[in-house]
This record gives C-alpha cells, structure tokens and sequence, in this order.
C-alpha cells in the first residue's frame, strides 16, 4: 500500500517535471529567437548602411568570396531562425483527439522536450555559424587589397 502511494506520487511528480520542462525549452527557444532577430537585424542594418561603396576596388575572384561568406551567413541564419521556431513551437498540424489518437497525441506531448531539445541545438549552432562568417565578410571588406 505505501509502495502503490510512493509510486503514485512520483508519476505525480514525473508528470509536473515533463510539463515543466516543456515549457522550459519552449522558453528557451523563444528567447534564443529573440537575440537572433536583434543580432542578425543589427548586422543587415549595418550591411544596408555600408553595402554601396563596401565592394569598390575589389576583383571579381575577392567578390565573390565575400558574396560566398554573405550566402553562408544569410542561409546559417535562415536555419538558425527555422529551427529555433521548430523548437519553440513544433510543427503545426490538426490532431484527432478520439480513441487511440489520444493516446497518442498524450505520447507525443510528453515526449516534446526530448525532440525540441536537438533542434534548438542546431539553433544555437547555427547562430554561431552566421555570426562567425558575418566576421569573415567584415574581415574580407576590410581587408582585401584594393586594385
């Protein structure tokens, strides 16, 4: 009798812990999503500001490096944001809730930590991918030797 309380307590406390952690990563996912739309809106500012001359004296073969770096950067970027977003929200979908659907839409839910978790992983990966050849494309316009 004290063991099937025990037990009861704890799926009480597993089920607190799994919602918890749900709205966690949820969180965590948002506010990654928010310093990435400051961080990359700041860089794109600051590219508009310098696009018009930054390029001027430099040979085909250095302009295409920095367009090169620009495209890995923009599309890091584009996966870090479509990530963070699958992380934070998942994917919307209609869900029966009748029968076994339920069942399984129950499943689904309590397993959404563990499958947003890897996605906000990427995320953040990719962030750090798009800012470090944001760097690169500032180094290379800065940089290059002017013809």
């Amino acid at each position: 009798m004290e063991r099937d309380q025990r037990l009861r307590l704890a799926a009480s406390a597993l089920e607190e812990a799994l919602a918890a952690q749900n709205s966690w990563v949820e969180s965590t996912a948002e506010k990654w999503l928010g310093a990435n739309t400051a961080i990359f809106g700041l860089f794109s500012l600051a590219g508009i500001a310098t696009a018009k001359d930054a390029l001027n004296g430099l040979g085909k073969a250095q302009k295409w490096l920095v367009a090169i770096a620009l495209l890995t950067a923009v599309g890091a970027a584009a996966g870090a944001v479509t990530l963070g977003y699958r992380a934070a929200y998942g994917w919307p979908r209609m869900v029966s809730v009748e029968g076994e659907d339920l069942l399984k839409w129950y499943a689904e839910t309590r397993s959404y930590a563990p499958r947003a978790i890897p996605f906000l992983h990427r995320a953040l990966f990719l962030s750090f991918a798009s800012l470090g050849a944001l760097t690169v494309v500032m180094l290379l316009v800065w940089l290059l030797p002017r013809g």
